[in-house]
């Protein structure tokens, strides 16, 4: 028989039994209940983070639109000039003036516009094309669409009208990315004689907050190129691939000497130009090369990054060099239509949006200055290629077929890519095929049947192209 303190000891545990089981039940409930509102306002935080972007890219579309719309105005609908993915363009705050770096070829090209007729020889004409040349070669971290919206944002008294400087003020309070000789244009003075009232050496840096004194206003060239702005002169975007006649390579301090060189070098072109706006113009043209070895000079920039990141990704560096070099060649302000921004092409709302995810834990909006910075470009790029390889297309057993499907995914997704092997996008089905297949029968497969001939181009250049980096 049970002893009478067993019998308390049996009730007492099963009281204290079913407490636990309550408690735990309780417990559940509330961890429930938190789960449900912890999804819920994942919920409303991924739809904000999606309005974000949905957001960005109206204001985005309108701001193109009215740079294409005062381009046009100026240089005629058909003759605005685009940033592209291996395209570099800028134009002066006016739109008097741009300039294009064509990343693949190595070619540069700058224009400055003009209300009335000039020629090419004219003393005047030659010292904007000079000046033009030297804001090309110091500058590079604004496109025609920021340019646009920053424009917008600061309304129109925020540029100088056309044909004109701006109106000399008693003082100047130096900004972030001003330089002296971009501000002296912009005040209708020469660079010199603003130098000199501020005794400071006409080649130096200045700092943002410095006051300058401003002197008389001394009479510009006459062009419309008074709209010059340069934002960080500090991040040229031909920084290194541009070489004096002596084989020095062009800086802040020889940049004039350089316009001038350029100039002198080769024949300016007058052109007729009829604006959208009902007005005649003529543009002076003037161009020249980079380095031939431009493209390796970029590339080498990006060496540190690309090998902290393609050691992290468990990466061969080859591959991300070789999607750069065919998604931008290099260009760190490439843009495309996606849009699309930086060294490797990474458009906002899905693939950076799905890397940083993966990378941070967490959503969030990337504008085009966050994908612009190379490093961070860099960082999203390699975590999307380890995305497609190790989820997306992990069920494909080869690692050079997986390697070969990820580029193609990369440039078209990951759909696409199995629409080249079945009558569809399931990737478990079309991985069934291709692991009955050698890996150069899935390349060639590729490049037979995928559903784009972009992609198709595409896969054989990265391919083509990781040898020449190997090793680095």
């Amino acid at each position: 028989m049970l002893s009478k303190l067993t019998c308390r000891w049996m009730v007492a545990g099963g009281v204290l039994a079913g407490l636990l089981v309550m408690a735990a039940a309780q417990d559940d409930a509330a961890f429930q209940e938190w789960l449900k509102q912890d999804q819920a306002a994942f919920a409303q935080y991924n739809a904000e983070v999606t309005a974000a972007y949905q957001q960005f890219y109206e204001a985005e579309q309108k701001a193109f639109q009215e740079f294409l719309r005062q381009a046009g105005d100026r240089w005629g609908r058909q003759n605005v000039w685009v940033p592209e993915r291996k395209t570099w363009v800028q134009y002066a705050d006016d739109f008097g003036e741009r300039s294009q770096v064509g990343f693949e070829e190595g070619e540069c090209r700058v224009q400055v516009l003009f209300d009335h007729p000039v020629t090419a020889d004219d003393p005047a004409v030659r010292k904007e094309l000079e000046q033009a040349v030297q804001y090309l070669v110091l500058s590079g971290t604004e496109d025609p669409v920021q340019m646009t919206r920053r424009l917008m944002k600061e309304g129109p008294a925020a540029s100088t009208p056309a044909g004109g400087t701006a109106p000399a003020a008693a003082t100047y309070t130096v900004r972030s990315g001003d330089s002296l000789w971009a501000v002296a244009k912009r005040l209708g003075v020469s660079r010199e004689a603003l130098a000199d009232a501020n005794g400071i050496d006409a080649n130096g840096w200045l700092k943002v907050g410095q006051v300058l004194k401003v002197p008389g206003s001394v009479t510009a060239a006459g062009g419309t190129g008074g709209g010059r702005r340069m934002p960080d002169s500090k991040s040229p975007v031909v920084l290194d691939q541009v070489r004096m006649p002596d084989g020095s390579v062009v800086n802040r301090g020889n940049a004039a000497a350089f316009g001038q060189a350029v100039v002198a070098g080769a024949s300016p072109v007058v052109t007729a130009i009829k604006g959208a706006d009902g007005k005649d113009r003529h543009a002076v043209t003037t161009q020249f090369r980079l380095v031939p070895e431009h493209i390796r000079i970029r590339a080498e920039k990006y060496r540190p990054h690309v090998a902290e990141y393609a050691r992290k990704n468990d990466l061969m560096p080859a591959l991300v060099y070789a999607i750069m070099h065919t998604e931008s060649a290099f260009n760190p302000r490439a843009r495309s239509g996606a849009p699309a921004y930086g060294l490797m092409q990474l458009v906002p709302r899905s693939g950076a949006r799905d890397a940083y995810l993966s990378a941070y834990g967490q959503d969030t909006m990337l504008d085009p200055d966050y994908l612009y910075d190379p490093k961070r470009n860099i960082e999203l790029g390699a975590e999307l290629l380890k995305i497609l390889d190790r989820r997306y297309l992990k069920a494909i057993e080869d690692p050079f077929s997986r390697l070969y499907c990820a580029i193609a995914a990369y440039n078209t997704g990951a759909g696409n890519v199995c629409r080249a092997f079945i009558d569809g996008t399931s990737v478990k089905r079309a991985a069934g095929v291709i692991n009955g297949l050698s890996s150069e029968a899935v390349y060639d497969r590729l490049c037979r049947d995928l559903p784009y001939q972009e992609t198709r181009d595409y896969l054989k250049r990265v391919r083509r192209r990781m040898p020449l980096y190997a090793g680095w």
